[in-house]
């Protein structure tokens, strides 16, 4: 595991490491996206997570 860092961390991809956006969660992951915008380590905690109160203040503002 300590290899596979070191060659990830000398390599091209470098500049792709991300901190995951969520305030509750400091993973790091490697952002393969073709965009390379990904902000979450994962959708199925994280993104839905973010999403979901992201869509409750919305609704919240508006009524």
């Amino acid at each position: 595991m300590a290899r596979d860092a070191i060659d990830l961390l000398a390599g091209p991809h470098v500049s792709r490491i991300r901190e995951c956006a969520h305030p509750d969660c400091s993973r790091l992951f490697l952002d393969a996206s073709h965009a390379g915008r990904r902000r979450w380590c994962g959708m199925s905690a994280c993104g839905t997570k973010a999403k979901s109160a992201s869509y409750r203040r919305r609704r919240a503002s508006s009524g």
